[in-house]
């Protein structure tokens, strides 16, 4: 069990270091997440466990694991931060200035055609606001919002990824924004006409562009094919989807992308202005975008705002055909 503090307070920068090392499960990625060094981050741990009085972390093989007090410590912290961060957060509310700065993390299509016209459009509006946009794997925007690097984040109602540790909940509010459906994306001239519609035997016949297994997206084609019990086997793999579309525009290939890249392509200026989409309607072949945040803890005036700009620029995708509004 812990040992009753000697003193009443501890330093909140040594409790947000258990928590990330707990949750990212090594010093090395926590250190990353909180912009510290890893010495700077072993030494808060080393304070930490000297004025408890009780080891809350034993290290197996080439990670750390939670001793059972470090991990009640965790559980009950957990909680008591978030109370915190709700108190602070409800304290600046009833002021409502769009003031300070806010901080939104997302996939990158969705980053390039939703949220950067919505943070343009609320810079435009609000001269005193200043705005941090981070690119996120899906998987990784929860851990983000978790670790307090963002304050929003745009990603997957659900998706595929690993799991925060057991000692430490998810503790994520997702609130649907939109559908998509995934789409077959390529010259208009070489895209097959609507009806009939393709078969999972005649997609995986294409000569396919796609992403590699690292990201959700191509997990999820990968998973769809193989319930229709054929193999996806592309014969480029890119780093973006980007990098595809300009593969697909100056060669024979084909692509499957979310159809907001088209929407983000022609913000651009109409670099891919040849490339047109084709829903993919199959099993598995759709999505729903959500906006994250910390359960429990109230949108600020930034928060706010951005979000009601984040609706509009949903609104204009939806008009285009890219996605279906919820």
């Amino acid at each position: 069990m812990i040992q009753r503090m000697a003193h009443p307070a501890l330093d909140l920068r040594l409790l947000r270091s258990l928590m990330a090392v707990a949750r990212h499960g090594g010093v090395t990625a926590a250190a990353d997440a909180l912009g510290l060094t890893q010495p700077a981050l072993s030494q808060h741990l080393r304070e930490l466990a000297a004025q408890l009085g009780v080891p809350l972390f034993a290290r197996v093989g080439r990670t750390l694991e939670l001793t059972e007090a470090g991990r009640q410590l965790v559980q009950a912290l957990e909680p008591v931060l978030e109370q915190l961060e709700r108190v602070v957060a409800g304290a600046a509310a009833p002021r409502r200035q769009v003031t300070g700065i806010l901080r939104v993390g997302a996939i990158h299509t969705y980053l390039s055609a939703l949220v950067m016209p919505a943070v343009q459009a609320l810079l435009a509006a609000h001269p005193e606001l200043e705005v941090q946009v981070s690119e996120f794997s899906a998987a990784e925007v929860d851990r983000a919002l978790l670790d307090g690097q963002i304050d929003l984040g745009l990603a997957f109602r659900e998706h595929p990824g690993p799991r925060l540790a057991d000692a430490v909940p998810k503790r994520i509010a997702r609130t649907a924004l939109f559908r998509e459906t995934l789409a077959l994306i390529a010259p208009a001239p070489r895209l097959p006409a609507p009806e009939p519609a393709m078969t999972p035997r005649e997609l995986a016949a294409l000569p396919l562009a796609l992403l590699p297994r690292r990201f959700a997206m191509r997990r999820q084609l990968d998973a769809a094919a193989t319930a229709a019990g054929v193999q996806l086997h592309p014969r480029l793999e890119g780093p973006s989807v980007d990098a595809l579309l300009r593969a697909v525009l100056g060669g024979n290939l084909y692509t499957v992308a979310s159809p907001l890249a088209l929407h983000v392509a022609g913000s651009r200026g109409g670099g891919f202005a040849g490339l047109a989409h084709l829903p993919l309607a199959l099993p598995g072949f759709t999505r729903t975008a959500a906006l994250h945040r910390r359960h429990g803890r109230p949108d600020g005036a930034a928060a706010s705002a951005f979000v009601e700009m984040l609706g509009t620029a949903v609104a204009g995708a939806a008009a285009g055909g890219f996605v279906t509004s919820c």
